[in-house]
C-alpha cells in the first residue's frame, strides 16, 4: 500500500496553520520530522504518520480529557 507524501505546504493547509508554527512544533519536538522522499531531495511527512500524531494530540482533548 503506497502511503501518500505531504509536504510542508499540504501539512499547513491541513492543520490550518502558518509554516512557522509548523517549523516552530518540530523544533520543540512536538511534531514528527519529515522523511525524505526517495530518490529526490525532498522531504515530506507519510500522511499516516500526521493522521496518528493528529488522532495523539488532538482527539483525546477534544472530548475533554
Amino acid at each position: 500500500m503506497n502511503d501518500k507524501i505531504l509536504k510542508t505546504k499540504d501539512i499547513c493547509e491541513l492543520l490550518q496553520i502558518s509554516q512557522t508554527t509548523l517549523w516552530r512544533w518540530r523544533k520543540a519536538g512536538q511534531f514528527p520530522e519529515p522523511s525524505r522522499i526517495p530518490h529526490t531531495s525532498y522531504q515530506g511527512w507519510h500522511e499516516k504518520t500526521v493522521k496518528q500524531w493528529f488522532k495523539t494530540n488532538f482527539t483525546n482533548k477534544c472530548k475533554g480529557e
